[in-house]
């Protein structure tokens, strides 16, 4: 249905419109939890101790990544808004994409050159977006709820603590468990789950906001009462502190082995060029060490952003390791790198640990025979 005239909006075709990108109005943060007034807000938006959060929306990372992907290739995904009358005014409030639009203003803001598709040339971003290509759309605030929600759920997902507090905000105002359903377009198992992640209490629910624990381990938290759940939270983030710190260590220390080849091809390459050799073969190493090396800085970087995350085997604690898992996971790659080799382990330490496989597997319990086994090993080779 086309949209009565307006002087900041231009007609395209079926519901699409090029829209002035200042008559673009943002929807309120997230659901008024203390009025019984169903009223459309941005669900990504939540509080979160004491203060508002939004999941996907303010991520620089993120956000930097769509903004880059705009200015190079373009705004493929148009945004979705709603025209409301209100006042004797006219407003269009976005509905999805506010991402997208956050990004163009941006690059706007930036006067950023950008790619234009139909051109097949960078322009000024003043010159490429100053109008919008959009849909537009009148509809009611479920609708808009239910189109926001369904929309962001297939794309950077709002988060549990989100969707939860939209739930809420639905149960206030009455909202029926079948029209919640069709909003959110999930089953009524699924709700009722999440009727459950409504009543967790407050340091619960902020392990759940902040990803700390999933769906599943809040689900699970939400059958016990009190200071047994609370014990078992703090459980699952230490065990999950430990494996973070672990894996932290592991990488530090292939860091410090990287770091040292680096060093030992430089060198090699010094004493190539010193003598007028080929430096080829030490340089080629110090390139593969180098990539190695910012490999690892960025599984860093990414598991200090993320932070320890527990999961469903922290609830389960760990499991016996039996000679089946250690034939199947522990040998199996221990013959590899003996076959292939490995520029971060030593040959020796793969041998003498495929050696104490060997020891379990055959149940022996005398770590000298095992060890003097190893040392025979090691002179044969």
């Amino acid at each position: 249905m086309k949209i009565h005239i307006d002087p900041r909006i231009e007609h395209v075709n079926n519901d699409v419109y090029l829209i002035d990108i200042n008559a673009i109005t943002f929807a309120e943060n997230g659901f008024d939890l203390n009025s019984d007034q169903l009223k459309f807000g941005n669900p990504r938006y939540f509080f979160q101790d004491g203060k508002m959060a939004a999941r996907g929306l303010l991520n620089d990372d993120e956000m930097g990544r769509l903004r880059e992907t705009i200015r190079t290739q373009g705004l493929k995904n148009l945004p979705q808004l709603r025209i409301i009358n209100k006042a004797a005014k006219t407003y269009f409030e976005i509905v999805d994409g506010e991402r997208r639009i956050r990004s163009v203003l941006k690059l706007l803001n930036e006067k950023a050159e950008v790619y234009d598709p139909a051109e097949n040339k960078y322009v000024p971003a003043s010159e490429k977006y100053s109008k919008l290509m959009v849909h537009i759309e009148e509809m009611d605030d479920k609708t808009a709820i239910s189109r926001a929600f369904c929309s962001n759920d297939r794309a950077v997902a709002i988060g549990e603590a989100a969707t939860v507090m939209m739930v809420k905000k639905l149960r206030i105002c009455n909202v029926s468990d079948e029209e919640i359903c069709k909003i959110t377009g999930l089953s009524m198992a699924w709700l009722r789950e999440t009727e459950k992640l409504i009543n967790l209490d407050d340091v619960t629910f902020m392990a759940l906001s902040s990803e700390k624990i999933n769906r599943t381990l809040a689900l699970k938290l939400s059958d016990l009462q009190g200071e047994d759940r609370l014990e078992k939270l703090n459980g699952l983030l230490d065990a999950a502190q430990l494996r973070l710190e672990k894996i932290q260590q592991a990488l530090q220390v292939q860091k410090e082995h990287v770091e040292n080849r680096i060093e030992m091809a430089e060198a090699e390459i010094i004493e190539a060029e010193h003598r007028g050799g080929d430096a080829d073969k030490p340089k080629q190493k110090k390139a593969k060490a180098e990539k190695r090396l910012d490999e690892i800085q960025n599984e860093v970087k990414e598991l200090n952003d993320v932070g320890p995350k527990a999961n469903i085997k922290d609830w389960e604690g760990a499991k016996p390791l039996t000679s089946v898992k250690i034939k199947k996971y522990w040998v199996a790659k221990l013959d590899q790198i003996l076959i292939d080799g490995s520029d971060e382990i030593d040959i020796a330490d793969a041998m003498l640990a495929r050696t104490l496989c060997e020891g379990i597997e055959a149940g022996e319990q005398n770590i000298e025979l095992l060890l003097k086994a190893h040392k025979a090993l090691k002179q044969e080779v």
